[in-house]
Protein backbone atom coordinates (compact mmCIF):
# COMPACT_ATOMS: atom_id res chain seq x y z
CA UNK A 1 0.00 0.00 0.00
CA UNK A 2 2.79 2.09 0.49
CA UNK A 3 4.55 1.87 -2.60
CA UNK A 4 1.16 2.41 -4.39
CA UNK A 5 0.61 5.54 -2.48
CA UNK A 6 3.89 6.29 -3.45
CA UNK A 7 2.97 5.95 -7.46
CA UNK A 8 0.32 7.85 -7.12
CA UNK A 9 2.21 10.58 -5.37
CA UNK A 10 4.89 10.92 -8.44
CA UNK A 11 2.55 10.56 -11.18
CA UNK A 12 -0.14 13.06 -9.54
CA UNK A 13 2.72 15.44 -9.59
CA UNK A 14 3.72 14.86 -12.86
CA UNK A 15 0.26 15.12 -14.41
CA UNK A 16 -0.38 18.23 -12.81
CA UNK A 17 2.93 19.86 -14.22
CA UNK A 18 2.28 18.57 -17.70
CA UNK A 19 -1.22 19.64 -17.54
CA UNK A 20 -0.33 22.93 -15.33
CA UNK A 21 2.07 23.84 -17.73
CA UNK A 22 -0.14 23.12 -21.33
CA UNK A 23 -3.35 24.44 -19.92
CA UNK A 24 -2.25 28.02 -18.13
CA UNK A 25 0.36 28.71 -20.52
CA UNK A 26 -0.31 27.32 -24.06
CA UNK A 27 -4.00 26.46 -24.42
CA UNK A 28 -5.88 29.05 -22.35
CA UNK A 29 -3.49 31.91 -23.85
CA UNK A 30 -4.19 30.40 -27.19
CA UNK A 31 -8.08 30.50 -27.10
CA UNK A 32 -7.67 34.04 -26.03
CA UNK A 33 -5.65 35.28 -28.41
CA UNK A 34 -3.06 36.85 -25.80
CA UNK A 35 0.29 35.60 -27.41
CA UNK A 36 2.66 36.46 -25.14
CA UNK A 37 5.29 34.79 -23.58
CA UNK A 38 5.49 34.58 -19.97
CA UNK A 39 7.90 35.83 -17.52
CA UNK A 40 9.63 37.03 -20.66
CA UNK A 41 6.86 39.54 -21.63
CA UNK A 42 7.50 38.47 -25.27
CA UNK A 43 4.15 38.92 -27.62
CA UNK A 44 3.83 37.56 -30.63
CA UNK A 45 1.82 37.68 -33.60
CA UNK A 46 0.06 34.75 -34.76
CA UNK A 47 -0.50 31.57 -33.16
CA UNK A 48 1.87 29.46 -35.10
CA UNK A 49 5.22 31.01 -33.62
CA UNK A 50 3.37 31.55 -30.14
CA UNK A 51 2.67 27.50 -30.66
CA UNK A 52 6.49 26.83 -31.04
CA UNK A 53 7.95 29.25 -28.46
CA UNK A 54 5.50 28.40 -25.62
CA UNK A 55 6.66 24.60 -26.41
CA UNK A 56 10.12 25.77 -25.78
CA UNK A 57 9.21 27.57 -22.62
CA UNK A 58 7.05 24.62 -21.12
CA UNK A 59 10.37 22.31 -22.56
CA UNK A 60 11.74 23.26 -18.34
CA UNK A 61 8.16 22.22 -17.04
CA UNK A 62 8.13 18.61 -19.73
CA UNK A 63 11.72 17.75 -18.50
CA UNK A 64 11.15 17.54 -15.11
CA UNK A 65 7.39 15.54 -15.85
CA UNK A 66 9.28 12.82 -17.73
CA UNK A 67 11.65 12.76 -14.97
CA UNK A 68 8.87 12.24 -12.66
CA UNK A 69 7.19 9.67 -15.07
CA UNK A 70 10.31 7.75 -14.79
CA UNK A 71 10.73 7.56 -11.49
CA UNK A 72 7.23 6.06 -11.29
CA UNK A 73 7.86 3.34 -13.76
CA UNK A 74 10.82 2.95 -11.28
CA UNK A 75 8.73 2.03 -8.41
CA UNK A 76 5.74 0.29 -10.76
CA UNK A 77 8.98 -2.40 -11.57
CA UNK A 78 10.42 -2.51 -8.05
CA UNK A 79 7.26 -3.12 -6.28
CA UNK A 80 5.01 -4.70 -8.49
CA UNK A 81 6.86 -6.64 -11.01
CA UNK A 82 6.09 -4.65 -13.99
CA UNK A 83 5.00 -1.69 -15.49
CA UNK A 84 1.34 -1.92 -15.64
CA UNK A 85 0.69 -0.01 -12.63
CA UNK A 86 2.35 2.64 -13.08
CA UNK A 87 0.51 3.11 -16.48
CA UNK A 88 -2.78 2.58 -15.07
CA UNK A 89 -1.96 4.87 -12.15
CA UNK A 90 -0.34 7.52 -14.50
CA UNK A 91 -3.49 7.82 -16.92
CA UNK A 92 -5.89 7.97 -14.37
CA UNK A 93 -4.06 10.68 -12.64
CA UNK A 94 -3.84 12.54 -15.61
CA UNK A 95 -7.16 12.02 -16.66
CA UNK A 96 -8.41 13.74 -12.92
CA UNK A 97 -5.95 16.33 -13.27
CA UNK A 98 -6.86 17.00 -16.39
CA UNK A 99 -10.74 17.04 -15.43
CA UNK A 100 -10.00 19.07 -12.43
CA UNK A 101 -8.00 22.05 -14.21
CA UNK A 102 -10.51 22.40 -16.78
CA UNK A 103 -13.28 23.00 -14.25
CA UNK A 104 -10.83 24.95 -12.45
CA UNK A 105 -10.35 27.16 -15.15
CA UNK A 106 -13.88 27.70 -16.25
CA UNK A 107 -14.14 29.15 -12.80
CA UNK A 108 -16.39 26.09 -11.43
CA UNK A 109 -15.63 23.83 -8.53
CA UNK A 110 -16.98 20.15 -9.24
CA UNK A 111 -20.73 19.57 -8.01
CA UNK A 112 -21.35 16.12 -5.87
CA UNK A 113 -21.54 14.42 -9.30
CA UNK A 114 -18.02 15.60 -10.58
CA UNK A 115 -16.23 14.59 -6.95
CA UNK A 116 -17.91 11.21 -7.19
CA UNK A 117 -16.86 10.44 -10.71
CA UNK A 118 -13.23 12.07 -9.86
CA UNK A 119 -12.96 9.78 -6.75
CA UNK A 120 -14.61 6.64 -8.86
CA UNK A 121 -11.49 7.01 -10.83
CA UNK A 122 -9.00 6.79 -7.54
CA UNK A 123 -10.65 3.86 -6.32
CA UNK A 124 -10.70 2.35 -9.77
CA UNK A 125 -6.53 2.64 -9.95
CA UNK A 126 -6.22 0.57 -6.44
CA UNK A 127 -7.92 -2.45 -8.55
CA UNK A 128 -6.15 -1.84 -11.66
CA UNK A 129 -2.61 -1.19 -10.04
CA UNK A 130 -3.25 -5.22 -8.97
CA UNK A 131 -4.73 -6.62 -12.06
CA UNK A 132 -1.47 -7.83 -13.16
CA UNK A 133 -0.51 -9.88 -10.25
CA UNK A 134 -1.21 -13.69 -10.13
CA UNK A 135 -2.96 -14.30 -6.81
Amino acid sequence: MGDLLKLYGVTFLSSLIFSSANWVFFLSKLKTENYVIPWFGWRLSNWFTFTVSIWGFNMVFYILGTILVAFGYRISINSFGGVYSAFFVGHISSLFISVFLIRLMAHEVPNRNGWITLILLIITTFFASHSGKSV
